[in-house]
């Protein structure tokens, strides 16, 4: 017998199945196993997945996501992006005057094609300095994670940019 396995994210929580009937290549026949999606999956998706999505993964999620499109890298067979082009922030004028130094922690998603998208402020000090680290990282050019089968993919991460006076 297999062990069952979906890709995504194991804090997610699905309501016990009949098992008897689960991975019974006839339980479309006794029960409503497979959903009204395709292709072998659970839910009204397309694919081997759960729910929704397209692919393997669970929920909304596509070839292994979650919810979306987006995956977290560094989880469930999903690497992390790589800067490849990353000029530093302006320090802003306010903060300058000001002697102001501090650290901006930025969300970020990484596209398929290496750009930062969806760039969220998590903290910062204010100042100008928030904003522009927003400006700088949307000049960023990254490699885009790969996914589980090894293809680019959206991607989130954390970009934390630290502001120092010389």
């Amino acid at each position: 017998m297999a062990e069952a396995s979906l890709l995504g994210d194991p804090a997610l929580q699905f309501p016990s199945p009949n098992l008897d009937r689960y991975g019974d290549p006839l339980a479309g026949v006794v029960t409503d196993s497979d959903g009204p999606g395709t292709r072998g999956g659970m839910g009204d998706g397309n694919g081997t997945g759960d729910g929704s999505g397209t692919g393997p993964g669970l929920g909304p999620g596509r070839n292994g996501g979650t919810g979306g499109e987006t995956f977290q890298a560094g989880r469930n067979g999903v690497g992390f992006p790589a800067c490849i082009y990353c000029p530093d922030a302006k320090y802003s004028e306010a903060a300058r005057k000001a002697k102001f130094q501090g650290v901006v922690l930025l969300q970020v998603v990484v596209s398929p094609d290496g750009r930062a998208t969806r760039i969220q402020v998590v903290s910062g000090p204010g100042l100008g300095l928030d904003e522009e680290a927003i400006e700088a990282v949307k000049t960023w050019r990254f490699k885009p994670a790969l996914g589980p089968t090894r293809k680019p993919v959206a991607a989130q991460i954390a970009v934390e940019m630290q502001f120092r006076l010389l």
